[in-house]
């Protein structure tokens, strides 16, 4: 479950510009809600993941039953994330390109 806590799509759009109040009520509408209780009315085994979450998800897989592993994101520094990505692919794909174009040296 990755948890931004709603309307993390909109930090991507153009009303991401609108004042911060505007855009949460309008866009962000938090929802503050606590996964835990869902999950165990269920019987499932509910996990925030940190630091040491290749051993959580490793526990889950090994275990029998309904676990639901949460990770908490934060909207705003997710879209530099994607940014930060998105950049790094764009070199990548644009080297590539040009090694392509450039015809080998021969001899």
């Amino acid at each position: 479950l990755i948890n931004n806590n709603g309307g993390g799509i909109f930090e991507f759009l153009p009303q991401r510009g609108l004042e911060d109040d505007l855009f949460e009520s309008w866009f962000g509408t938090p929802h503050d809600l606590d996964f835990l209780h869902v999950v165990t009315q269920y019987g499932g085994r509910h996990t925030v993941l940190e630091n040491n979450s290749r051993k959580m998800i490793s526990e889950a897989i090994e275990t029998p039953g309904l676990d639901v592993l949460e990770l908490r994101t934060d909207r705003t520094r997710n879209v530099v994330l994607h940014q930060e990505i998105f950049n790094a692919a764009c070199v990548k794909l644009r080297d590539a390109l040009n090694n392509e174009l450039v015809p080998p040296k021969v001899g």
